[in-house]
């Protein structure tokens, strides 16, 4: 039987979890640009985003990969922003959306925020969880077969 006690990214790292950064955008169209120019930058690669608008500001929900240069260039430049741990699950022919979303339901994880991100793991398409409680949800779904994975599977090998 499988060890569940730690949750193990595909490349099998301990804590497969995603960094989702929120960035508060009052100056809608012109403080997006800056902060991709930002990233840019500092060469942090986007692997996805969701957007946000409200009357007075606009949230951009952002997964880069590499959560802790990121997390500098926001403090340095006083971007305002906050962090979630979200699961990332690769999706293949066998491991659709739906299913991902039952596992989680079965589980009885609050599901709050689900998004794609524009780039695949394995030429597979990427689904963002953001759920209640990230260690739950991966466990579940390693349990049921899938393959969830963690920034660090992202990172260039310099």
């Amino acid at each position: 039987m499988m060890n569940m006690d730690k949750p193990r990214t595909a490349k099998g790292r301990d804590d497969p979890f995603a960094v989702q950064f929120s960035v508060f955008l009052a100056a809608r169209s012109a403080q997006f640009k800056d902060v991709l120019d930002l990233l840019a930058e500092q060469e942090l690669e986007v692997l996805g985003f969701d957007m946000e608008d409200h009357a007075d500001l606009a949230l951009m929900r952002i997964i880069l990969n590499n959560p802790a240069k990121a997390r500098a260039a926001f403090k340095q430049d006083s971007v305002a922003f906050t962090e979630n741990v979200v699961v990332l699950v690769e999706l293949t022919e066998e491991v659709t959306i739906a299913q991902v979303i039952l596992h989680l339901m079965l589980t009885e994880l609050t599901i709050n925020r689900v998004f794609m991100l524009s780039v695949r793991h394995n030429n597979n398409p990427i689904l963002v969880v953001h759920v209640d409680s990230p260690s739950l949800a991966t466990q579940a779904l390693l349990r049921n077969g899938m393959s969830v994975l963690g920034h660090e599977d992202f990172l260039d090998a310099d």
